[in-house]
């Protein structure tokens, strides 16, 4: 059965039905089915379609007050549109559309997804902005309300990848920030780079900054020109400027300090403030605090240094426990016995100073491992197996009479020079260590030499009690002072009294010529009377 209604509309008659409409609903097809109460109409059919109204793109715009949801096929774009009740909107057809679930046959030479403007592209969750392409102003961002507060304005160049990232940003500028919460809170800083979960969190104002390692530069504010390498590198930083760091916590407590560079795990970690530190190896410079203008390089150099400053020390463990100021050290392990101790050089490997004498100062160590330095103001220089110390000239001291003072002429001369014992003797190494409690250097080839030498000298103890003696307070004589230190001699010393014995003998001969002289004219005039007395006869 085939139902066909004609509404004729004929100039000057009435309509056909009522201008209220139908009240009911009306069913078209061929199963003699009622209409679905749902349904106004309800058209039904397995072997034909529907035809709605078709016309041109000219005669679409030129209907007058389309109603809102008014729908038609454009003959010129071959497409259905609807009227959205504001302008003509296109319903797309599946070929055009992007698919939940995926699609095939796409063509990247024309099909896409974007604008046909210079409009930025966003994305939104929750109708919240979660991306955005602009090219105006040269923003990208990727993630939850990423650059979500930036007030666009041309050529801000600022790049945001991941949750809230560059969320705060209003003016800031050339920012790059890939990282959950990375440059979250950053307003107006410009050209700093975040890479990582957390990094540079806290900047607000501060500028060219790199933090790369999650959290590093987290707490900065507006510090600026700081690089931060590493999980929590520079963690806790909120104002200082021109810092590097560079390791796990490298810096991590530092919050005002100025021109430090920490590289490696752990190295200036606690330090708190202040400027110009250098701590290169892991652990470097571990506990310092407040110091400042310190070199450290090796792993644990400086390890125990808190507030002592313009130190300097290179290899593993140089100056572990020192807590002082102006010391440098350069070796495995130099002066890493020095504690308050000031003012000491040690270069070599275990070089420098006693660990019973933890404060000593005013020290030189140069290659004296084995025989550490025990007392303040003096110099070693080679350990137990050195058997020659030389140049090419004679060692000098300075001897200017405008420096000098209280000047007299008490030396002693062949007293004490007479009182000495001068014999041969060799060296006992094992002796020295004992004596001194220091330890055994490694074995190597040539180590025992020393003991083969015999040697030309005197005994200390013997040149103390020839100097008591005879009254000389002898500046040749050095005394132990310490329980780890030794007699020692300064056989260039002994030219004094030598030159003042030959002074003295001099003199004794002087004054025997004269006697002889005088004994010899006696002798000479009783040979003349007696020469006369023969004549006599």
């Amino acid at each position: 059965m085939k139902l066909f209604i004609f509404l004729i509309l004929i100039p000057g008659l009435p309509m056909l039905f009522p201008t209220t409409g139908f009240t009911q609903s009306v069913s078209i097809n061929t199963d003699g089915s009622n209409p679905d109460s749902s349904a106004i109409l309800d058209v039904k059919s397995s072997t034909k379609g529907m035809l709605i109204p078709r016309t041109s793109t000219v005669s679409k715009l030129a209907i007058d007050n389309p109603a809102n949801g008014l729908i038609l096929y454009d003959t010129t774009t071959t497409t259905f549109w609807f009227y959205n009740g504001t302008v003509w909107t296109e319903i797309p057809d599946g070929s055009n559309s992007w698919n939940l679930s995926g699609n095939t046959l796409s063509n990247p030479a024309n099909q896409f997804i974007g604008t046909l403007d210079d409009n930025p592209l966003l994305f939104r969750i929750k109708n919240i902005n979660a991306g955005l392409i602009d090219s105006t102003s040269q923003n990208t961002a990727f993630g939850f309300r990423a650059l979500d507060s930036t007030v666009f304005t041309p050529f801000q160049f600022n790049t945001a990848f991941g949750y809230k990232t560059l969320l705060s940003n209003t003016t800031g500028t050339l920012n790059t920030a890939i990282g959950g919460n990375s440059l979250r809170l950053n307003k107006t800083g410009f050209s700093n780079v975040a890479v990582g979960y957390g990094s540079l969190f806290s900047n607000t104002t501060g500028g060219g900054n790199t933090a790369i390692g999650s959290y590093a530069l987290n707490n900065n504010t507006s510090g600026y020109q700081n690089t931060a390498i590493g999980s929590y590198a520079h963690f806790s930083s909120k104002s200082g400027v021109r810092n590097i760091s560079i390791g796990t916590d490298a810096l991590g407590s530092d919050s005002s300090g100025n021109d430090n560079t920490a590289i490696g795990v752990y190295s200036l970690v606690s330090h708190r403030k202040n400027n110009y530190n250098i701590a290169i190896g892991n652990y470097s410079l571990y506990e310092d605090t407040t110091g400042t203008s310190n070199t450290a390089v090796g792993y644990g150099s400086l390890f125990d240094n808190r507030n002592g400053n313009q130190n300097t020390a290179v290899g593993q463990g140089a100056l572990y426990y020192s807590k002082a100021s102006n010391n440098t050290a350069l070796g495995y392990g130099a002066l890493s016995a020095i504690v308050t101790g000031y003012n000491n050089i040690a270069v070599g490997s275990g070089s420098g100073t006693h660990p019973a004498a933890p404060a000593i100062y005013n020290t030189i160590s140069i290659g004296n491992n084995g025989y550490l330095n025990a007392y303040q103001n003096q110099a070693f220089i080679g350990n137990l197996s050195t058997i020659w110390i030389g140049g090419q000239v004679n060692w000098s001291t300075f001897s200017d009479s405008r420096i000098k003072n209280t000047i007299t002429e008490d030396v002693k001369g062949i007293d004490f020079i007479t009182r000495l014992r001068p014999v041969t003797y060799y060296k006992d190494f094992d002796a020295i260590t004992k004596l001194t409690g220091n330890n055994q250097t490694e074995d190597f080839t040539g180590k025992y030499d020393g003991e083969k030498i015999k040697y030309s000298g005197f005994l200390a103890q013997e040149v103390e009690v020839a100097a008591k003696q005879s009254n000389y307070n002898f500046s040749g004589l050095h005394t132990p002072k310490g329980q780890f230190d030794l007699y020692s001699l300064s056989y260039a010393e002994f030219v004094v009294p030598l030159v003042k014995a030959v002074q003295e003998q001099q003199e004794m001969i002087k004054s025997q010529q004269k006697i002889i002289e005088a004994q010899q004219k006696k002798l000479e005039l009783f040979e003349t009377r007696l020469a006369a007395l023969e004549l006599k006869k």
